[in-house]
């Protein structure tokens, strides 16, 4: 369950740095393409219009047929071509304009020659559907189709609340984010069409937090936050949008964070305190103890990837999360995870003693890594090193900078925890690489990224059958497929985890983790006493860890102690604000009968299990909102692949409540739910 399931404290606002923030003065444009965004409007947003041809330039690009087939165009300059035309005035643009956006830095002739072989090749990708290239004279057209980004453009200027809603579904990243072409003034047309496209983002999410109400509302006002980071009046809403849910705390957080990035990007102070009003919404945010006050406390950001490959991108956030897990476990120092992006995390991350990061590049087995270590308060640089190695050295340097990090911060370091740590780690690189890969495809939390990640947890045993974390892990991802319903061999499941945490556990007795593991599958099977012993064994080696503190956390839900498992995953947010909880934070406020905030907190998983639907439908059908709790079943019911009764049945059976009343109390908000769906 560790932390997997994204909720409320896991949509935090994004960093003033982040894609959504609008880019900075374009520099003189070679096409005048661009300059007219205002008749954008190739698609009725009525949907009227719509061909069958679906082209999506949104986070990536992608093509597909009426049939719904994927159509491969694998030239980037190709891709750059369709998303011009699209986006061009009456979908149209000549040879001139495209070539000195495409082949800008080419002569003239080179470039139409360039372009010609550019559109055969086009063509034959198309195949059947060539025919929506066309050409007339010096002018290329791009026949109607249903566009992302066209539609987005357009439907900033409607009212019409089900046009905003169908083109805020649509928002998925950046223009062509996955597409680079390496000309001046292609860039420009880019940063300049993000810019529109960022625009028009805002005006519908604007639109759409009037429109929405309850967590909905806050939902689309943290997106809105999190397009333009800098926009006060998005935190506003926000801030007002907390405060509508019976949350002063979180509005509180929030205040806080936008004083804070305001401080830090621009230097200056909001120019107003948010026009809000609530007991429980102050001016500065008042001082409250972080977790473990009593211990210094660093704060590991994620490590830079300055090598833009997606390999060097998985090592550098493994790496980070891997440093904060290990020197977690030198008791002495509080560790928190944090996040360079996200300056509104819960309190105790901001107030981190000091501040560990780095930043990694790596060229085939090579590595250059460097760290730094600050004190917060006065930014002084307490140490620094740069490290230029192979592969096969990065245990090596995790020593050296977890003793030389533990050495500056608590004047010593424990040797018998630094040996246990050593004991602990994959033999090889290769088994480690794996095992951070497995770890990322399952913080995604899809049905696909689950099995790859079994693959792949898999392939690292096979190098290294002797890694506890990978056995441990393992264990994990067997849980998650069999918890949402995406096993077949249910019971088998359930056996292979119980298998799996026994065996992390004779691997490696000193791993809070792997006894963690072995209480989740005991708890699984029902058998709360062992549980019980595992997992306090688990808090005894380590009383600090989140996913020790999470996994525990559903043990005490499930053993009938709701109240304690809140106050624990409370706890764990604090420990690791980056982490994600809101499935398990949701079962737990709903059995607190708190349901809004239930609501709240499930309304923002990102990957969404079909459990997280029935939990939201049920949070709303006890709220009195009938109509958003059908929407949420029949979600449950596409996702679960079933009716929402018998998919509803097969989920209450699989939660493992040790008391008659809690099933019956979770029986209950299902019934309530299924029956708006009767009705």
């Amino acid at each position: 369950m560790v932390q997997l399931l994204s909720g409320l404290h896991g949509r935090n606002l994004a960093g003033a740095r982040n894609a959504g923030v609008r880019p900075p003065q374009e520099r003189r444009k070679r096409s005048k393409i661009h300059d007219r965004s205002e008749e954008i409007l190739p698609l009725d947003v009525s949907g009227r219009v719509l061909a069958a041809c679906r082209l999506r330039l949104l986070g990536g690009f992608s093509l597909t047929g009426p049939d719904g087939a994927d159509i491969a165009i694998r030239t980037r300059k190709n891709r750059g071509l369709m998303a011009v035309l699209a986006l061009s005035p009456g979908r149209s643009a000549s040879r001139e304009q495209v070539c000195n956006l495409l082949w800008s830095d080419q002569p003239d002739g080179q470039g139409r020659a360039a372009l010609r072989q550019s559109l055969a090749v086009l063509r034959k990708e198309l195949g059947e559907l060539a025919g929506l290239l066309q050409t007339e004279g010096d002018r290329l057209h791009l026949r109607p189709l249903d566009a992302d980004a066209c539609f987005v453009l357009a439907a900033a200027r409607s009212d019409d609340s089900a046009t905003l809603r169908r083109a805020a579904a649509m928002l998925g990243g950046d223009l062509l984010a996955d597409t680079s072409i390496r000309d001046a003034a292609f860039d420009d047309w880019l940063s300049a069409t993000r810019r529109q496209i960022t625009d028009a983002t805002i005006a519908i999410l604007e639109k759409l937090v009037h429109a929405e109400h309850g967590p909905d509302r806050v939902a689309i006002a943290r997106r809105l936050v999190d397009t333009d980071a800098l926009r006060e009046k998005s935190h506003h809403l926000l801030i007002q949008a907390l405060l509508d849910i019976g949350e002063p705390g979180l509005a509180q957080r929030q205040q806080d964070a936008m004083r804070k990035v305001f401080r830090d990007e621009l230097g200056i102070e909001p120019a107003a305190v948010p026009p809000v009003s609530h007991p429980g919404l102050s001016a500065p945010a008042p001082e409250r103890a972080a977790p473990d006050a009593d211990r210094p406390s660093v704060a590991v950001l994620p490590f830079e990837d300055l090598g833009g490959d997606d390999d060097t991108r998985s090592l550098a956030r493994g790496f980070s999360a891997d440093l904060a897990h290990e020197l977690r476990r030198f008791g002495e120092l509080a560790v928190i995870l944090g996040d360079r992006d996200r300056p509104d995390l819960p309190p105790g991350a901001n107030r981190a003693g000091f501040e560990l990061g780095g930043a990694f590049r790596r060229s085939g087995g090579r590595l250059r890594l460097s760290i730094r270590l600050r004190a917060t308060a006065s930014g002084e640089l307490l140490w620094s090193e740069q490290f230029d190695s192979t592969t096969a050295d990065l245990f090596d340097i995790l020593d050296r900078i977890i003793t030389a990090s533990v050495y500056r911060i608590v004047n010593g370091v424990n040797q018998s925890t630094l040996a246990a740590l050593r004991r602990s780690r994959a033999r090889t690189f290769g088994a480690y690489e794996l095992f951070l890969q497995a770890r990322e495809n399952a913080y995604r939390l899809t049905r696909k990224t689950l099995a790859e990640a079994e693959l792949q947890l898999e392939r690292s045993i096979a190098i290294d059958p002797e890694f506890a974390p990978a056995h441990a892990w393992l264990a994990e991802v067997n849980f998650l497929t069999w918890w949402a319903g995406w096993a077949d061999d249910g019971d088998a499941r359930l056996a292979e985890c119980y298998r799996l945490g026994r065996r992390a556990v004779d691997l490696d007795a000193t791993d809070a983790f792997a006894w963690a593991q072995l209480g989740q599958s005991q708890t699984l099977r029902r058998e709360f006493q062992a549980a019980r012993q595992s997992l306090d064994r688990a808090l005894d080696l380590n009383p600090h860890d989140p996913d020790a503190i999470t996994i525990n956390a559903f043990h005490l839900l499930y053993s009938g102690k709701a109240e304690d498992a809140d106050a624990a995953i409370r706890g764990a947010m604090l420990r690791d604000p980056s982490g994600h909880y809101g499935l398990v934070h949701g079962m737990i406020l709903l059995r607190l009968e708190q349901w809004e905030q239930a609501a709240a907190s499930l309304s923002l998983v990102r990957n969404r299990m079909p459990d997280v639907h029935l939990w939201l439908a049920a949070s709303q059908a006890m709220q009195g909102q009938a109509e958003r709790c059908r929407d949420a079943l029949t979600a449950f019911a596409t996702a679960s692949g079933a009716s929402p009764a018998a998919a509803a049945a097969r989920t209450l059976d699989r939660n493992p409540f040790q008391h008659a009343a809690d099933t019956a109390a979770f029986r209950a908000v299902i019934d309530a739910a299924l029956a708006t769906w009767q009705d």
